[in-house]
């Protein structure tokens, strides 16, 4: 039986795309509509690519409240997604040597789907990406769900997961595949090793001059 081409999953804010200003001032713009306290680029920082519940510290505000909340925030970032998504250097090229090596390229994001697909449509991504998918109405990361949808969507092929989060190393590891850690958000190289990556990087772009081992590492899955 021939075996499906071997996929490369990806996460989406905090590994492809450097997010971080666009949610900060979105939120901050939310937070301003609704007569909230500002919040620090720093705590945005280390909560990037968590569901968004996560970026809002207060825990004393009623359902209500937060789902306006939500609502005003996804309404700034819509705006800005549409503007403009900045993609981290050594992404596109990464993806082009995966590409070039006969692999697909998915993404599993915490981003609600139509979201995570306009920032690709509006992204150098672009055209790069066979599947994304995004997490509406089942448990984010940690949670292998988001990695399950799109191995089944290829018919369960060898595949790896590169994401920035220990959250992506966990899912990874709860679906049954390696992972590779980019500590160029919140969490540094010790702790993805400690959460399962079988490989770590500073960033995108060393992730991309070490792209032999990452094909070896899809080898190892085939």
């Amino acid at each position: 039986m021939k075996v499906s081409s071997p996929i490369v999953i990806f996460d989406l804010d905090g590994t492809l795309i450097n997010s971080k200003n666009q949610i900060f001032e979105a939120m901050i713009s939310a937070r301003e509509v609704l007569g909230m306290l500002d919040l620090t680029e720093e705590f945005i920082g280390q909560h990037l690519g968590l569901p968004v519940r996560q970026l809002i510290p207060e825990q004393d505000l009623s359902q209500d409240f937060v789902d306006g909340l939500v609502l005003e925030f996804r309404r700034f970032l819509k705006i800005a997604i549409l503007k403009h998504n900045e993609v981290f250097p050594g992404a596109i090229e990464l993806i082009d040597v995966l590409r070039a090596n006969g692999l697909k390229i998915g993404i599993a994001t915490t981003k609600p789907q139509l979201q995570a697909e306009m920032v690709v449509h509006n992204s150098p991504l672009k055209g790069l990406i066979d599947f994304v998918q995004g997490t509406d109405n089942f448990p984010p990361k940690p949670s292998p769900e988001v990695i399950k949808r799109v191995l089944e969507t290829f018919l369960n092929p060898p595949a790896i997961m590169i994401g920035d989060r220990v959250e992506d190393l966990q899912a990874a590891t709860a679906s049954g595949i390696p992972s590779i850690g980019i500590a160029q958000s919140a969490h540094d190289e010790e702790m993805l090793i400690l959460h399962g990556a079988s490989l770590t990087y500073t960033d995108m772009q060393e992730a991309f001059k070490d792209s032999k081992s990452i094909m070896q590492l899809i080898k190892t899955t085939v």
